[in-house]
């Protein structure tokens, strides 16, 4: 992890690494009052670590029961109590004192495989995650690679296929031979169900802990693979899917208020919604930058096409809009 100053001079470094993941570390570094804080959630050894931000020096650091995920933590200060840093990661919502990094709650109603961020507005925390329902059998897999027809996958057989790596480089005896066995054990672990879920951080009544998470709604199924974190804005909340689909929902009761294709701006989705002003900024991996009007009953005011593949989500600071292509970094004044 690096540090720079606003003329781009580096001012410290600090190693992290190396990772045990099957496609990479994904959940960004998030500012703790003095501390800069980072999760790690990985195949095993996954940590949770603040940093100094004047100097790097490691304030504390925490082990984590939780798998492999990529949600970024939220920084979350209860009235007139101590701050936290909020995690979402394999099926858990977790919550350290940022002061000492010591786990305070933890409530396990998420789903198993968490990519996306968690959204908070208030006390309101959204989350969606995936798992697999039913487990996938190996034969299709095999079916797919297995070139020799032994029943197993070599590295040469399975190439670059990051899940199926994952398994056989961390899973069963770690040979780099994906076997029976060793797939399921791993559909085991990424096994349940698919859902959206509000829930609210509200006092224990029982005391045991600072505060509770207590679940408000569920939508399930529909959010497989959905990479693109959830937003809330203004009392509702937006998610997009690959295709263009965005849906609308009361972010109080999750009932749908419109769902619907962003005409114009069609494709895979990997960047994130933003907001402001009542305007929502949508740009997908083709490049395609939405702009449509803040609501329930949201709608299309303007496709630009930047023709520029797109994964990263676009910046909004008074008034600007930063946005980052494979090609350029873009700076656009809204209108």
């Amino acid at each position: 992890m690096v540090a720079y100053d606003i003329a781009g001079k580096l001012l410290w470094q600090v190693p992290l690494g190396p990772f045990v993941t099957s496609m990479g570390l994904g959940a960004s570094p998030i500012l703790a009052g003095t501390n800069v804080v980072v999760v790690a959630d990985q195949l095993e050894g996954s940590f949770i670590a603040a940093f100094d931000r004047r100097n790097g020096e490691l304030r504390w650091k925490t082990s984590r029961d939780e798998g492999e995920g990529w949600g970024t933590p939220l920084f979350y200060r209860p009235q007139g109590g101590d701050p936290y840093v909020l995690t979402t990661s394999r099926g858990q919502f977790g919550a350290h004192a940022a002061s000492d990094g010591k786990r305070a709650v933890t409530w396990r109603g998420l789903s198993s495989a968490i990519v996306a961020s968690p959204a908070m507005d208030g006390e309101t925390i959204y989350s969606f995650g995936y798992g697999n329902d039913a487990p996938l059998p190996f034969a299709k897999t095999l079916a797919r690679y297995d070139k020799d027809g032994d029943g197993k996958l070599s590295p040469e057989e399975y190439g670059s296929d990051p899940f199926v790596h994952g398994i056989a480089k961390y899973g069963g005896n770690r040979d780099m031979i994906l076997t029976e066995d060793e797939w399921d054990a791993k559909q085991r672990e990424v096994g349940g169900p698919t859902f959206l879920v509000a829930f609210r951080l509200e006092p224990d009544p029982e005391k045991a802990a600072p505060f509770r998470a207590r679940q408000l709604w569920r939508v399930d199924r529909g959010f497989n693979q959905v990479i693109p974190s959830p937003l809330a804005y203004q009392d509702v909340l937006y998610v997009v899917k690959n295709g263009g689909i965005l849906t609308s929902y009361n972010a109080e009761t999750g009932a749908v208020l419109k769902a619907g294709r962003v005409t114009g701006a069609i494709g895979g989705y990997s960047s994130s919604p933003v907001a402001a002003e009542g305007r929502l900024y949508l740009a997908n991996e083709d490049g395609k930058v939405a702009v449509l009007r803040a609501a329930g009953e949201w709608d299309v005011i303007e496709v630009n096409d930047l023709d520029e593949a797109c994964y990263a989500t676009p910046a909004l600071v008074d008034g600007q809009i930063y946005l980052r292509t494979s090609e350029a970094l873009y700076r656009f004044q809204a209108k």
